[in-house]
C-alpha cells in the first residue's frame, strides 16, 4: 500500500516539476485513527527545498490525490503532514487479492536489479558448523526475498582453495595418515587440523590410497591430497547446504583458478601501473590509505607469495565484468576491518566501489545444559551442522536463526528450540496458527469452498475491528517485504509473519467465521482462504514447511 501511495506522490512531484526534489519519500503507518492509515512528511521537505509554506503544498498534494479513488480522505496538520484514510473497498480489494494463488505483488516504485550474493563461502578445510548454518539460512532467505521483489539475483560462493590453509589441511592429513599406518608416531602439532573430520578423512585416504604415503615423493603426495581434500570437503559442503535447504548455487569461484587463469597476475599488473604502488621492506604494497583504509596493505610478501587479498580482488573484479548493478558480500563479523581495504583496492583498479555492499553477521552459540558450547576446529570440537540437524526440529532451527537480525548474537538452546510451546516460542505460535486456518478449512464443505468468488462490494466484510485490523495487515505484506528486501534483513519479515498471526488469532477469537449467515460465511471464508495462501506464500520465501495439523 505505501509503495502505490509513494507511486502517486512520485506522479504528483513529476506533473509539479519538482525535478530538483531527489530525497526518499517517507510513508509511516499512523500512530492513531485520528490521523489516517498513513502519513507523509513531504510537503514539509518540498517546502523547505523551494522556499514555500508548507501547508500549501499539502493542500495542493490533497487536492490532486483525492482524484484517486484509493483515498477515502485526506487531511492535513500542522507543520504540513499529509493523512491518508484508504478507501475500505480498496483495502478489502488488495486484501483479498491473495485468493488468487498465482496473484503477485507489484512494487512499482523499485528499481529492479542484476545482484551478485555471496553467501557462506567456508574454506573447504572441514564440515559446515553452526556458525556456517547461520550464514547459509539467512543468506538464502535474504536470496529469496530478493527474489520475490523482482530482482534478477546470482547466488555465489568463493572457493578458498588456495593458499595457507589449503596447505595445511594437506600436511595434517598427510601427517595423520602416517600415524594411521604407524609410518609416524602421534603428537600434537598446533598448527594442523585434529578435527575428527580431517581425522576420518585422512583414514580413509590411508586405507584407499597406500601410494600416497608409502614409497611417494613427500611434495607429489601433498599435491595430490590437496585436489582430493578440496574436492572431498566441497562436495560435503554442499550436501549440508543441502540440508538446509539452501538451493545450488550458480556459480562457484575458485581461488585456485583465479590464479591459473592469470587473473590474479591481471591485478598485480593493473595494479603496478597506479601511482599508488610501490616497494618498501622487500615487499609490494598497495596505497589503501589514500581512499579511506587506515594503513597500506602488502600485495606480495618478501617471499614474493601474494597475500590473500590478490585473489580476493581478482574475484571481486570478475564480479564487476559481469555487469552486475549491485554485489553482495555476507560476511562474519570479525572481518569488519576488512571491507575497506578491498573497497580501496577496487577504487584505485577503478571500479565504483560503491557497487559492492557488505552485510556482516554475528556469531552463534550452541547451549548444552545451559552453557556455551565451545567450537574449534583445531582442537577437534567441532559440531557438524548434519549432527545438529540430527538432535533438532529443523524447520524451528531455521526460524530461530531467522528471527534475529544479523547484528545481535544469537545462543541457540536445542530444547527451547525443540518445544512445541505457542506461548513461549514464536514458530510454534505462527504454525498454531496456520494449522488454525487449515481446520478451520476443514470444516467446511469442499462445495462452498469450490463456489467462492471474489466480488465487486461486499456488504459485511471489514466491519469489525478485529477484521479490520487483519485487513490492514494482510495489505501490509508487499511493504513490509520490501522493506526486508531494501535492507537485507529477514527479520522483518519475520516480525510481520507474527503480527499477521497475532492479528489472525485476535480475529479468530472475536468474529464468528462459520456463521449462520451464508453472505458473512462467504465473505469471510474468502478472507480465510486469501489469509491460508499469504501465509504459505510466506513459508515458500522462508523455504519452511507449513504445518496443517498441530
Amino acid at each position: 500500500m505505501k509503495d502505490k501511495i509513494i507511486l502517486y506522490l512520485k506522479k504528483y512531484l513529476d506533473l509539479n516539476k519538482f525535478s530538483n526534489f531527489t530525497e526518499k519519500i517517507i510513508i509511516l503507518n499512523s500512530k492513531s485513527k485520528n490521523f489516517g492509515d498513513f502519513n507523509t512528511n513531504l510537503a514539509i521537505i518540498i517546502a523547505k527545498k523551494n522556499n514555500k509554506d508548507p501547508l500549501i503544498i499539502a493542500n495542493e498534494i490533497k487536492e490532486y490525490l483525492l482524484k484517486f479513488s484509493l483515498f477515502k480522505d485526506i487531511t492535513i496538520t500542522k507543520p504540513g503532514f499529509i493523512n491518508f484514510f484508504i478507501n475500505e473497498k480498496e483495502i478489502i480489494k488488495y486484501a483479498l487479492s491473495y485468493f488468487d494463488k498465482n496473484y503477485h505483488d507489484k512494487f512499482n516504485t523499485l528499481q529492479k536489479l542484476k545482484i551478485n550474493y555471496e553467501f557462506v563461502s567456508a574454506n573447504p578445510t572441514g564440515y559446515l558448523h553452526l556458525g556456517h548454518a547461520r550464514h547459509a539460512i539467512i543468506g538464502e532467505t535474504t536470496v529469496m526475498i530478493l527474489k520475490y521483489v523482482g530482482h534478477d539475483v546470482i547466488r555465489e560462493y568463493y572457493i578458498n582453495d588456495a593458499g595457507v590453509q589449503i596447505d595445511n589441511l594437506a600436511h595434517s592429513i598427510y601427517n595423520h595418515a602416517l600415524i594411521k599406518l604407524n609410518i609416524k608416531k602421534s603428537d600434537q602439532d598446533n598448527s594442523q587440523y585434529n578435527g575428527y573430520e580431517i581425522i576420518d578423512y585422512a583414514s580413509y585416504l590411508a586405507k584407499n590410497h597406500q601410494d600416497l604415503f608409502i614409497d611417494k615423493n613427500k611434495e607429489q603426495a601433498i599435491i595430490k591430497i590437496k585436489k582430493l581434500a578440496v574436492d572431498h570437503f566441497l562436495e560435503e559442503i554442499k550436501k549440508d547446504l543441502k540440508a538446509l535447504n539452501v538451493a545450488n548455487y550458480d556459480i562457484f569461484t575458485s581461488d585456485k583458478k583465479l590464479i591459473e587463469d592469470k587473473k590474479v597476475d591481471k591485478i598485480l599488473t593493473k595494479f603496478q601501473k597506479s601511482k599508488y604502488y610501490y616497494k618498501k621492506d622487500d615487499a609490494i604494497w598497495i596505497k589503501t590509505s589514500a581512499f579511506g583504509d587506515p594503513k597500506d596493505r602488502v600485495l606480495i610478501k618478501k617471499d614474493l607469495t601474494y597475500t590473500y587479498m590478490v585473489a580476493d580482488f581478482a574475484n571481486h573484479v570478475k564480479k564487476y565484468q559481469g555487469g552486475y548493478d549491485l554485489m553482495i558480500d555476507l560476511w562474519g563479523a570479525d572481518h569488519h576491518g576488512y571491507e575497506a581495504r578491498i573497497k580501496a583496492g577496487l577504487e584505485i583498479l577503478g571500479y565504483d566501489s560503491n557497487k559492492l555492499k557488505i552485510d556482516y553477521i554475528t556469531l552463534v552459540k550452541l547451549l548444552e545444559n545451559g552453557q556455551e558450547f565451545k567450537m574449534s576446529k583445531r582442537k577437534g570440537t567441532a559440531i557438524r551442522i548434519r549432527e545438529i540437524l540430527d538432535l533438532i526440529d529443523v524447520p524451528a532451527f531455521k526460524f530461530s536463526i531467522l528471527a534475529k537480525a544479523k547484528s545481535q548474537m544469537h545462543a541457540i538452546d536445542i530444547a527451547k528450540v525443540n518445544k512445541k510451546d505457542i506461548n513461549n516460542n514464536i514458530y510454534w505460535y505462527i504454525q498454531y496458527a496456520n494449522s488454525r486456518i487449515n481446520q478451520l478449512l476443514n470444516k467446511v464443505e469442499a462445495k462452498t469452498i469450490a463456489n467462492l468468488k471474489l466480488k465487486n462490494d461486499y456488504l459485511y466484510l471489514g466491519k469489525e475491528q478485529a477484521e479490520q485490523n487483519l485487513l490492514l495487515k494482510i495489505i501490509a505484506f508487499a511493504d513490509q517485504i520490501l522493506q526486508s528486501a531494501n535492507n537485507r534483513e529477514p527479520l522483518i519479515l519475520i516480525n510481520y509473519l507474527k503480527e499477521l498471526a497475532q492479528a489472525f488469532h485476535a480475529y479468530y477469537n472475536n468474529c464468528k467465521i462459520i456463521n449462520k449467515n451464508k453472505e458473512i460465511e462467504e465473505e469471510r471464508l474468502l478472507l480465510i482462504i486469501s489469509l491460508k495462501n499469504l501465509f504459505e506464500r510466506i513459508f515458500n520465501i522462508l523455504k519452511i514447511e507449513p504445518i496443517k495439523k498441530m
